[in-house]
């Protein structure tokens, strides 16, 4: 192994960390190259709090989705909901809870510096990568799409032009019947071009066990397929060219989900004597009567069928680079495509009282040309435009067939459908300015036009007994020769904004390999759709723009001839007009309308300390605290005044670590390793419910390697969440529709395998 962390860059403070090597020759951190700036800079020399992780560092730390990564980040969370496509992501507090297929992210999500707009895409297979890298606070000026939070970028390998060809196989086994295969080459074609192809296939039986009688088996199973072809072709020595595409298919379960009911909408007594109303595995029967006790076992479901959630996605991107002089034009073009289907038991018990079916098409279009400097004087700049729109045909239908709801009809059911559109324009620029030695000003500024349009809306009730069971997806035409009556009718509606976004950073190199920084940024998310809407014209609103205001200070240095590293940033942000889900006045009730919530503040740190004390060991420590709370949120339609609550999926304290121990044997390399993470309590939604929430978590994995025949072929075993620990990642409030229960997502169980894994080059 000659660079075992090129760089589990674990970052956290100026663009922080070091992403490490761990050579068995040599003590010293390599030096890592980013491109949070959109130019090729070492990541000690960027003021921006990063964290990023090379290639091999992604393989040996095992992460296989999206999802996985993000414990080792500090004040980051990434994680699966009720599906594993559309995630929940919160970095430093900012971040929200929507989970419907046009919820868009204050934290964006890139693939090699492309916007991926619609959230149902964003639960990503990783494979064949070659770094990842987390950017925290308002990025906006360079980046700026929807990324009031941060924003996380995924950077595929790339063929090599006059590089040898080259290959990597590994296999994947393991208990619950997992098995996975992912392979990637590279070849040349002849002097001036190359290819690069990467496949993927991941698949286990599912690591959840239902037991609801004549359904039980195995609940949560993965079936997912990817592949990615490259091509990059060296015109002349000024101008190349690379186009890469790419198809996945995911044909997964859902993961296990666990109930925890509340008293019945319907006054039906639903809790024994010393129950908690609402918490998981209390003994409260269901709201609705038929007195249900779930399954004490958190790794067990009571599911009525197998939910799934299937998405296809394809597309493709080009990006043009032309040198001339002291210039280089840049231009990306990307377009995506992603179809969903997801078929969801969402109240997790035997009886039907709410199961759902999303349907969405999606596309979306990207284009990117910027003009960067490179010249040898102390001013260097960035100047920009970008281009992004989107569309999404969506239908939602919502199934109760075992439920009674006085005045609807029985076994009823609630469509939804519309068309939303979306376009904006920006130009930006960034200059960096070193205006006296060991001292550099960084000014950018964005400037963005943004617009959300919403076509032909409407919801209606249906008979949903008459359909075609309780376990298949439903199609439109069904739907639509079961309806009975609508609730909202055709309604258009849309809203544009213009904004402005930048960042001003101020550092200072005092002592060699040591800098001090300081930096002001401002980021804007546009308004978003209500996709939630059901019941009533009130629920169907475009939300205002939401804004955030970042301060940070930063300190960042090497010691001991580079074989010690330590970050740390603080921080302090304001989260205005803030995009959230509340409480709205309806002619029948109160039902969740999305609005702008007054304004938050976060504040806390981020650190990471790197040591390789010698050509043996390898000591990772980062972690981060945050104090996030909402300053400003007042619920007129049921006069309650929530300020004070905590943000959602925002815990206190977060701690993780990586220990690494390498050493020769015989002809081969020996690597012994555990890592770990741990996070403090955190609520589920903005309301702080006290059932809401999780308690503190956390996981140790272990992994041994050996490695020979001039490390070409490695064999591994592993164990993740190695002491076998069972918490909540998640929980949904439904109960404010109507319906009566609160829900909780689990963890995955211990896991077992082994991998081999061949490598040419």
């Amino acid at each position: 192994m000659t660079a075992y962390f090129d760089a589990i860059g674990k970052t956290s403070l100026v663009i922080a960390c070091s992403l490490l090597s761990f050579p068995v020759t040599s003590a010293i951190l390599e030096e890592v190259i980013v491109t949070a700036t959109k130019r090729e800079e070492s990541l000690q020399d960027v003021p921006i709090s990063v964290t990023a992780f090379n290639a091999e560092a992604i393989e040996t730390l095992g992460f296989d989705t999206s999802y996985e990564f993000s414990n080792h980040v500090p004040n980051l969370v990434y994680i699966a909901e009720s599906t594993n496509s559309t995630p929940f992501i919160f970095l430093r507090g900012v971040g929200n809870t929507g989970f419907y297929s046009n919820s868009i992210k204050p934290v964006a999500v890139y693939v090699d510096q492309t916007f991926v707009g619609p959230s149902i895409s964003q639960g990503l297979q990783l494979f064949d990568l070659d770094r990842i890298e987390v950017l925290r606070g308002p990025q906006g000026t360079l980046f700026g799409r929807n990324a009031t939070g941060g924003l996380v970028n995924f950077v595929t390998r790339r063929p090599e032009i006059g590089a040898e060809p080259n290959a990597r196989v590994e296999l994947t086994g393991g208990d619950f019947g997992q098995f996975d295969v992912e392979a990637a080459g590279s070849v040349p074609l002849g002097e001036s071009a190359a290819a690069r192809f990467a496949v993927s296939y991941e698949s286990n039986d599912g690591m959840w066990d239902n037991v609801t009688p004549g359904y039980e088996g195995d609940v949560g199973a993965i079936d997912r397929v990817g592949f990615r072809g490259q091509l990059a072709w060296q015109l002349t020595s000024e101008f190349e060219l690379l186009f890469k595409a790419h198809y996945g298919d995911d044909n997964s379960e859902n993961p296990g989900g666990k109930p925890g009911y509340v008293i019945s909408p319907f006054g039906v007594p639903n809790c024994p004597p010393g129950a908690v109303s609402g918490a998981l595995n209390n003994g409260c029967s269901d709201p609705f009567g038929t007195f249900f006790t779930p399954s004490p076992g958190l790794h067990e479901t009571d599911y009525t069928y197998t939910p799934d959630n299937k998405v296809e996605s394809y597309g493709f991107m080009l990006e043009a680079n032309w040198d001339i002089g002291n210039f280089t034009i840049t231009s990306l073009t990307a377009w995506d495509s992603a179809d969903r289907v997801s078929n969801s038991d969402d109240d997790a018990s035997p009886r039907l009282f709410l199961k759902d079916n999303f349907l969405a098409d999606a596309e979306w279009f990207s284009q990117e040309l910027r003009l960067t400097t490179n010249f040898d004087g102390p001013l260097n700049w960035i100047a920009g435009f970008n281009y992004y729109s989107d569309e999404l045909d969506n239908d939602l239908y919502f199934s109760a067939i075992d439920l009674r709801i006085p005045g609807f009809p029985p076994s009823p059911g609630i469509g939804q459908r519309y068309f939303q559109e979306s376009e904006s324009w920006a130009v930006f620029g960034e200059a960096t300015w070193d205006f006296i030695p060991d001292w550099t000003l960084r000014l950018g500024l964005r400037l963005t036009d943004d617009e959300r349009k919403v076509s032909d809306f409407n919801t209606f009730v249906y008979a949903a007994g008459a359909l075609t069971g309780i376990g298949p997806v439903l199609t439109r035409e069904e739907v639509a020769a079961a309806f009975i009556f609508p609730l909202v009718p055709h309604t258009d509606l849309q809203d544009d904004w213009f904004e402005w976004s930048g960042r001003a950073a101020l550092e200072w190199r005092f002592a060699e390999d040591q800098m001090l920084y300081a930096s002001a940024s401002r980021g804007v998310k546009g308004g978003e759709f209500n996709g939630g809407a059901l019941f009533d014209l009130i629920e169907v609103t475009i939300s205002d723009p939401e804004f955030t205001d970042s301060y940070e200070i930063g300190y960042k240095g090497a010691h001991w001839d580079n074989r010690l590293q330590f970050n740390m940033t603080g921080f302090f942000m304001e989260y205005k007009d803030q995009q959230t889900l509340v409480i709205g006045a309806a002619p029948g009730g109160f039902l969740p309308v999305l609005e702008n919530a007054g304004a938050s503040e976060m504040y806390g740190f981020e650190f990471d300390l790197t040591l390789q004390p010698n050509e043996h060991w390898l000591f990772l420590l980062g972690g981060g605290y945050l104090d996030a709370e909402f300053k400003e949120f007042f619920v007129s339609a049921i006069n309650v005044d929530r300020a004070g609550n905590k943000l959602p999926h925002s815990p206190e304290w977060n701690f993780n670590g990586v220990i690494r121990y390498e050493t020769p044997i015989a002809d081969g390399t020996l690597g012994l390793q555990l890592d770990w993470w741990w996070q403090d309590e955190q609520v589920f939604t903005s309301e702080n419910e006290p059932v809401m929430r999780s308690d503190d978590r956390g996981m140790i994995n272990a992994r041994a390697s050996y490695t020979f025949m001039n490390d070409r072929l490695e064999l591994a075993l592993f164990v993740k969440n190695l002491t076998e620990e069972k918490f909540v990642n998640t929980g949904f409030n439904t109960d404010s529709a109507g319906f009566g229960a609160f829900i909780y997502n689990s963890n995955e169980p211990r896991t077992f395998g082994g991998q081999i894994v061949f490598n040419y080059n």
